[in-house]
């Protein structure tokens, strides 16, 4: 199901509801870009935790998969709600943030049919929960400092002056002659009316924005005693101001009251991060890293520079994360048989997992359209694809698998999300041990000869008897591992703390340095 602006609201709470109510969430993102900076192959985890912090902080989700599993314990059958949600980052007219896009990213999501007109015109807003905390903290402490104020009797002008939205004085000298006509008519008619008691409201119209400024700015200073509210009408060409008189403890009620509606309206700023308010489900994804990653910077707030830290944030956000591409990579290939044998993509595993039928897996009523056509790319697709995978994957590793977080199987693949391009196959989230490598017998060359091959860097590096390992990091770096502490001597003795030739220009580190070097290029 397609959910927009249109619908969001009318879908809202069935949505959360869903969540709340399912055995685990299947989900998967489109977003505008991939990889913001690119250092080539990821030595460490860090490196890689730091480049897709980066990637997310630059890059926004532009399509949301969603889709709630449920399990009847009677029948011992699952059904399933897909729902494709359009994303687009709140904005207003003071707000100046910028959307980039991957030009890769772009071509891809046009390929594959991605409406760009209604992800721009129709995609549900939304803005961190993080932003949302501060924002509801200011109007709470708003309302404190109101509160305070009115029992201190401070002068109702002041306070009035105070609460004005443009607190600053505009001076009549900034009217053009036009307007100071038209001022001069609505003060006579604003004063006379205040001498008239009889008469409780008033209602004008003026044409001149700027003057709707003026004209709050002075009845802010001048009149307290009146309420007034100014709305456009007719296309936006008349503004119509509606005037009432107030006593001193009307004023003080309403404005508390304004800054308590305010705050009763807020969450309606969160749009789809307020799916994640109180997310606490499992959450299946395939080859989910940067999907967990945009779900935190884009919905509930920045990850931590420290990768330790932002474990340790991930986990206590999603405390049950599971990745279908990881199961498949680390599960012996004699369980698996032709599954994944030749690719672990999302649709190749969809179309070898489709002989199984085993768990019975249906869509409920009113989202089966994902039944009749390949939606492959689609973010609401692709989730509804993640999630059969995950439950057919467990019934091919375990016949009569038993769905329980408890389970010894579940366990075994618990919070450990696929590597790409990166010396470690995954991440494993509860591990606590510091994972940056800092093996004495690795060093990093760079700016080497393009023509260079493995024998090259051996005739180069072997000297005094010293063995060495290469291995090619890209075609002007390589990675050296010199297994022996009398070789490495040597070696530090010749090619670190003094050069053995002084005509060339390749640079040589210690390979700890490197490391910190790429994750200080992604921060």
């Amino acid at each position: 199901m397609n959910i927009t602006e249109d619908n969001w609201y009318q879908y809202k709470d069935q949505i959360i509801t869903d969540i709340q109510e399912s055995e685990f969430v299947a989900v998967d993102t489109e977003m505008t870009g991939l990889h913001y900076k690119s250092r080539g192959r990821f030595l460490s985890q860090e490196m890689v935790y730091a480049s897709h912090r980066l990637s997310t902080s630059k890059f926004s989700v532009t399509q949301l998969g969603v889709c709630p599993f449920f399990l009847d314990k009677k029948t011992n059958t699952w059904s399933c709600k897909p729902y494709n949600i359009y994303c687009f980052p709140s904005h207003s007219a003071q707000d100046r943030s910028i959307l980039s896009f991957e030009v890769g990213s772009y071509a891809f999501l046009s390929k594959h049919n991605f409406d760009f007109n209604t992800w721009i015109k129709k995609g549900v807003h939304f803005q961190s929960i993080d932003k949302w905390n501060k924002k509801t903290q200011s109007i709470r402490e708003e309302i404190r400092e109101l509160k305070e104020k009115f029992k201190e009797n401070i002068p109702l002008k002041e306070i009035a002056f105070a609460l004005n939205p443009r607190r600053q004085f505009i001076p009549i000298e900034r009217l053009n002659e036009e307007q100071k006509k038209e001022f001069e008519r609505v003060n006579k008619l604003v004063t006379g009316w205040m001498k008239i008691t009889e008469e409780k409201d008033l209602e004008f119209t003026i044409k001149d924005r700027f003057l709707r400024w003026f004209l709050i700015n002075h009845f802010y200073r001048t009149i307290p005693e009146i309420y007034f509210q100014n709305n456009y009408i007719e296309n936006n060409t008349l503004i119509k101001f509606e005037l009432r008189k107030v006593t001193e403890e009307e004023f003080k009620e309403i404005q508390i009251q304004s800054l308590v509606t305010r705050l009763e309206k807020s969450k309606d700023m969160l749009g789809v991060s307020e799916l994640f308010l109180n997310f606490n489900k499992v959450l299946v994804g395939h080859n989910c890293l940067l999907d967990v990653f945009h779900f935190i910077s884009s919905f509930i707030g920045p990850l931590p520079k420290d990768f330790s830290q932002g474990k340790k944030r991930i986990l206590k956000l999603f405390p049950n994360i599971f990745d279908t591409k990881l199961i498949t990579e680390i599960t012996d290939q004699s369980i698996l048989g032709k599954i994944g044998k030749n690719s672990t993509g999302l649709g190749k595993l969809f179309t070898d997992l489709q002989d199984y039928t085993s768990p019975k897996i249906t869509i409920a009523e009113n989202f089966t359209s994902y039944l009749s056509s390949d939606n492959s790319h689609e973010a609401g697709y692709d989730a509804y694809m993640t999630g059969l995978i995950f439950l057919k994957l467990l019934q091919v590793i375990k016949p009569n698998f038993n769905f329980n977080l408890k389970n010894k199987l579940l366990l075994k693949y618990k919070n450990m999300i696929n590597l790409m391009d990166c010396d470690y196959k995954y991440i494993n989230l509860e591990n606590e041990k510091k994972l940056i490598e800092d093996p004495e017998d690795k060093f990093h060359i760079s700016n080497i000869p393009t023509y260079w091959r493995y024998n090259n860097a051996r005739e180069e590096f072997e000297i005094q008897g010293i063995k060495v390992r290469p291995r090619f990091l890209s075609k002007n770096s390589i990675l050296l591992t010199i297994s022996k502490e009398k070789h490495r001597k040597i070696f530090i003795e010749n090619f670190i703390k003094k050069k053995k030739n002084q005509d060339v220009k390749y640079i040589v580190r210690y390979y700890k340095a490197y490391l910190q070097d790429c994750i200080d290029f992604f921060n």
